[in-house]
């Protein structure tokens, strides 16, 4: 079997190795077949022949060439096994190969007859099951594959590795990303204290800052290491709608918005490639445009307020079609109700409307792919520019409320 890798025997193995053949023989009597091709994995050439030269599996692997075949699957199928944290066999096994936990000895004669063909289809089946995506999981996975995904004909051995190793890095990749977005979330809720909320509209508190969020910000350091151990296969998208899912896990405060926008009203930069003017002009906090004297911003947090400005509009959302807005602003009707006299961070939650298909809801995908990793750049920029706003004598701001 020079196909198959030779990799050291356990120990129990090991001890199997110095017996005679006839031993050898009955011990396979009683071993389970899954066992016996763990025994075939190492390819050890004395285990081998005696395992080849046993009456029973003479039927089932009449030569090398097909027991290098059936182990080759075996391989493949203990490695999706093991990534998926799935039983090589049993109930639980992905392929449901009951009959891999007997022995040959103690087969049906018609499971005899079957047993080559039934291992090699388990094996099969299986592993189309994992590596054959739907559409859904293919748009789910596609943008962390390493290249495109495979177009392969026919289910032979190689065409299934290519499929799995796709299939593999895919998620592997995925799941790197998420938990390096939530490491991220937890260092800013650790370097900024009392400027962040939870984007969750059952919490939509702006009383005052919180100031004992470490366990907050543990609790995303341990999503983050759930997400590199995660190894299930999105499975088919479901009916149910998710509301602000195009928004990151955190926003900042209201009272943070305005102290950025009435900072930049009253001290615009003078900086040529911060020219903000026309942006001003809408985004006055009470209405009126209200330009004063310019200020020169050093050139570091010159660069970070223009990654504010570029994306303080609209969620960065990967799509060009899905428009979503940032901040509620107050129409000119609403300027003097008290409940939208200033502008705040809007979090819609009306659903989102379906995508054509009646089984599976866009939100289905959108829930799993990280977000945008602009979103990210968003918010740090925004709180890093608010804390040297706050932190310059030279700029008067006023506070925001209990900010």
């Amino acid at each position: 079997m020079e196909r198959i890798p030779v990799t050291p025997l356990k120990a129990a193995y090991r001890n199997l190795s110095r017996l005679p053949p006839e031993t050898i023989h009955q011990i396979i009597d009683d071993l389970p077949i899954v066992n016996v091709l763990k025994i075939l994995s190492h390819n050890d050439a004395y285990l081998n022949d005696c395992i080849l030269s046993h009456i029973g599996y003479q039927k089932i692997l009449p030569s090398l060439v097909e027991a290098a075949d059936m182990t080759e699957y075996f391989i493949l199928h203990r490695e999706i096994c093991q990534f998926l944290n799935k039983a090589l066999a049993g109930e639980q096994s992905p392929c449901g190969s009951s009959y891999m936990y007997q022995t040959y000895a103690k087969a049906s004669r018609h499971s005899r007859d079957n047993l080559q063909e039934n291992l090699r289809n388990g094996f099969k089946n299986q592993i189309n099951a994992t590596v054959g995506l739907n559409d859904v999981q293919k748009a789910i996975l596609a943008p962390y594959g390493p290249q495109q995904y495979p177009i392969v004909l026919g289910d032979s051995y190689q065409n299934l590795v290519t499929l799995w190793k796709w299939t593999k890095s895919a998620i592997l990749n995925i799941n790197a990303v998420k938990a390096q977005q939530r490491n991220k979330i937890a260092d800013l809720i650790s370097k900024y204290p009392g400027k962040i909320m939870l984007k969750k509209p059952q919490d939509p508190s702006q009383a005052g800052p919180r100031f004992n969020t470490e366990h907050i910000s543990k609790w995303f350091r341990d999503a983050a290491k759930r997400s590199l151990q995660n190894r299930k296969i999105p499975k088919k998208g479901t009916g149910r709608c998710y509301h602000a899912l195009e928004l990151i896990e955190l926003i900042p405060y209201d009272r943070c918005l305005w102290s950025f926008l009435g900072t930049l009203e009253r001290y615009p930069p003078e900086n040529p490639e911060l020219d903000f003017t026309e942006e001003f002009q809408k985004m006055s906090l009470d209405g009126k445009e209200k330009l004063l004297k310019t200020y020169k911003y050093p050139e570091e947090i010159a660069a970070k307020l223009k990654v504010v400005m570029d994306g303080l509009m609209y969620v960065y959302t990967r799509s060009p079609l899905l428009v979503i807005p940032r901040i509620r602003w107050p129409t000119k009707e609403e300027v003097g109700v008290p409940l939208y006299k200033k502008p705040f961070f809007f979090v819609d939650t009306t659903p989102h409307d379906r995508d054509g298909s009646d089984e599976a809801h866009q939100c289905f995908g959108r829930r799993i792919r990280p977000h945008d990793e602009r979103e990210y750049e968003w918010l740090e920029g925004f709180l890093e520019v608010l804390a040297w706003m706050e932190e310059n004598p030279d700029l008067k701001i006023k506070k925001q409320g209990l900010y």
